[in-house]
């Protein structure tokens, strides 16, 4: 009488599940790679749109600012904004933007600088290696 040994071929082996793990650790790392680039771009948009409110609250004001005024005021002056784009005072550690207003001694094309006036918006962040310019002309009257 022979006895029979019966294999149980149910499940998977050693070594395919090592080859799965394998290949499931091999598409996260793609994964994740994405993930990081995404964040990055994610943060870039936040830094844009914030640092578009910033220059659209700034020349707002300039041009809700008497003219005889603007052209009385000390130039440059700076204000500085916070990662959400919200005015800080100029020693405190959370401020992330720098907005630097100047009265643009050369006139833009075009302008006649008796009836208007340019002023230059310079956005500064730390993430800038060369701050973002922002024209404004400002009609007088």
């Amino acid at each position: 009488m022979l006895l029979r040994v019966r294999r149980n071929s149910a499940g998977f082996t050693l070594v395919e599940t090592v080859l799965a793990l394998g290949v499931v650790a091999f598409s996260m790392m793609g994964i994740l790679g994405m993930l990081i680039v995404g964040l990055t771009s994610f943060r870039e948009a936040v830094n844009a749109t914030a640092e578009s409110q910033i220059v659209q609250s700034v020349s707002n004001d300039i041009l809700l600012t008497d003219y005889s005024f603007l052209m009385s005021k000390e130039y440059p002056y700076t204000r500085y904004f916070d990662e959400q784009g919200n005015e800080v005072p100029s020693g405190d550690t959370g401020r992330y933007f720098e907005a630097e207003v100047e009265k643009d001694a050369v006139s833009a094309p075009g302008v006649d600088t008796t009836t208007a006036a340019t002023f230059i918006i310079r956005m500064k962040n730390p993430k800038l290696r060369v701050p973002n310019l922002y024209p404004i002309i400002i009609p007088k009257g």
